[in-house]
């Protein structure tokens, strides 16, 4: 049975999702070590890039009117 895509689980399922990728952030930046820099950035950027994929989708359910705590 698929769940509602349009349920206030779903949407905190994202806001947990966006915490993880913050958290995997801040450990890329912090304690990882990375061969160079640019290794660095590389998946600084795909990490980003994920990110701003989930908050677009949680932006797109807050507009349809779906809350969560």
């Amino acid at each position: 049975m698929q769940a509602n895509a349009y349920s206030p689980y779903a949407l905190k399922d994202l806001h947990q999702a966006i915490d993880l990728i913050d958290r995997k952030i801040t450990h890329c930046n912090t304690l990882e070590i990375f061969t160079s820099q640019q290794d660095r950035d590389i998946h600084l950027r795909k990490l980003s890039t994920k990110r701003a994929t989930l908050v677009k989708s949680a932006l797109a359910l807050a507009a349809m009117g779906v809350r969560c705590d």
